[in-house]
């Protein structure tokens, strides 16, 4: 069920980035991307395709302009927004976004595991409570997140939920998609019912307003039915399901509730309460008995080695920052698996970030000593959005080692994402483009020290051999060797 329009006044997302969309063609889409015919899906507005470089795979959504009002076109581009503030392992990447008069072009992560819903009714792949609780751990991670940043998903179900890769014998990582209904709410209350039937809470439907708790209730209803395959509130029509939802419980005296654990029953209890202010939080969920049953007890430590990476993280460089936050989007999820856990296990609020007191717990629990300049010295290095924590991406790009994980192919179009004009350097304009099309400022005096920093031939432009001295693939000396020769 769709969304209606509302008077009531919606306010923009508070961003991490400033919201940038880039104008252009399907023509100048392709001359990044290829575009492969191989449709991905289809909406109200448009169309998914696939689209490669030759280091990734992604998701281009096409929305059609045509007959769009423009109010509707303000939602499509506060989706935009709210993707952009989202840097979460278990929310799907937002890449980019062009527009032009006919359509808007949204790059996005690729998933080719499909979604949870077809893995529900499949008869392929039956959910063990083990797998419902790996999935549903990572959703309540991934919404605590939303929530931490003021944005409620309002339309959470099997069918926005995907699995990044195909497996039928083990539990690839899944992340939240279709953030069209979602709002920055910031504690308002928000009146327009809109979501999916079966999984809307009750409060919805009522007119006195409704907060994120709405996305608890969901996140309830996705749990039981992983855990029985039953639907907890049904009807044959609109309004049979919300006096379900309103007036009745969930049944747990079906036979396959049997070998289902107390504590997975209680949780989905304290995720489906009527009353939204007795409904559990997602923090207040992921700190269950349930999901302490499936903590891996010897990952709770942070390595020696992503300490020492941490602290040697030394990119100062506007340039050489942007490059890894792009590079980090490159890399296949098992290249990440351990980092990603690593994440997960340092960030104990929940919340989607590390703090200066996270980060520190941490290293104290591995027994070493560490004092708060020295905290704070290594938070600076890696915080390039300069708001005082680690964010996921920003966590990525200070612990991988570029040297190990680029290939040819990817450092090549990283090279690329910043040659923007395709002249086979990068050019002063060329950074101020990139860096902006990400949502960054960069100033004249920031990009001058990019070239006095990068451009080792001292002609206004960094070469691709320059690009691999910065990104520590080549060294110095064999580019002046080069020049002497």
């Amino acid at each position: 069920m769709g969304c209606c329009s509302s008077n009531k006044k919606i306010h923009k997302p508070r961003l991490q980035h400033r919201s940038i969309i880039r104008t252009g063609s399907f023509k100048q889409i392709r001359e990044k991307y290829t575009i492969h015919p191989k449709l991905m899906g289809t909406g109200t507005y448009g169309k998914v395709f696939l689209g490669s470089t030759a280091a990734t795979k992604v998701a281009i959504k096409t929305l059609s302009k045509k007959n769009l009002t423009e109010g509707e076109i303000a939602l499509i581009k506060d989706e935009i927004k709210i993707l952009q503030s989202l840097d979460h392992p278990n929310i799907i990447r937002y890449h980019e976004t062009y527009e032009n008069e006919k359509f808007f072009y949204l790059v996005m992560e690729y998933c080719e595991g499909g979604e949870l819903f077809d893995k529900l009714t499949s008869k392929e792949k039956k959910f063990t409570e083990q797998d419902a609780a790996k999935i549903m751990r990572k959703l309540f991670h991934a919404i605590s997140h939303c929530h931490a940043q003021g944005i409620t998903h309002r339309d959470l179900k099997p069918e926005n939920i995907m699995f990044n890769k195909k497996s039928n014998d083990e539990i690839s990582e899944v992340k939240i998609i279709d953030f069209g209904l979602s709002q920055q709410n910031q504690g308002e209350k928000m009146n327009l019912i809109c979501g999916t039937p079966y999984y809307v809470a009750p409060e919805v439907f009522d007119n006195n307003g409704y907060g994120s708790e709405c996305d608890i209730w969901s996140l309830g209803v996705i749990m039981y039915i992983l855990l029985s395959g039953y639907l907890p509130f049904h009807g044959s029509n609109l309004a049979e399901i919300c006096e379900s939802i309103i007036e009745k419980e969930p049944n747990f005296d079906r036979d396959c509730w049997k070998n289902i654990s107390n504590e997975a029953i209680d949780l989905i209890k304290s995720c489906l309460q009527k009353d939204p202010k007795s409904r559990v939080t997602a923090s207040e969920a992921l700190d269950s008995k349930w999901f302490s049953e499936i903590e891996d007890k010897e990952a709770n430590q942070l390595s020696d080695a992503v300490y020492e990476s941490l602290k040697a993280y030394d990119a100062n460089s506007v340039l050489k920052k942007e490059a890894m936050n792009i590079l980090v989007t490159m890399l296949k999820d098992d290249e990440i698996e351990d980092l990603r856990e690593q994440f997960r296990k340092i960030d104990k609020d929940y919340t989607g970030t590390i703090s200066a007191q996270e980060l520190e717990d941490s290293i104290r629990k591995m027994g070493k000593e560490i004092t708060a300049k020295e905290i704070k010295k290594i938070i600076s290095k890696v915080d390039y959005l300069g708001n005082g924590e680690i964010n996921y991406s920003e966590f990525l790009a200070a612990t991988i080692s570029a040297q190990n994980v680029l290939t040819s192919e990817m450092l090549y179009a990283l090279f690329k994402h910043f040659d923007t004009d395709g002249s086979g350097f990068i050019s002063p304009e060329n950074i101020k483009e990139a860096i902006e099309k990400a949502g960054r400022v960069i100033s004249k005096e920031e990009i001058n020290m990019i070239l006095k920093e990068h451009d080792i031939e001292r002609d206004g432009k960094i070469s691709f051999d320059e690009f691999k001295v910065m990104m520590g693939i080549l060294k110095v000396d064999e580019i002046q060797r080069t020049l002497i020769e």
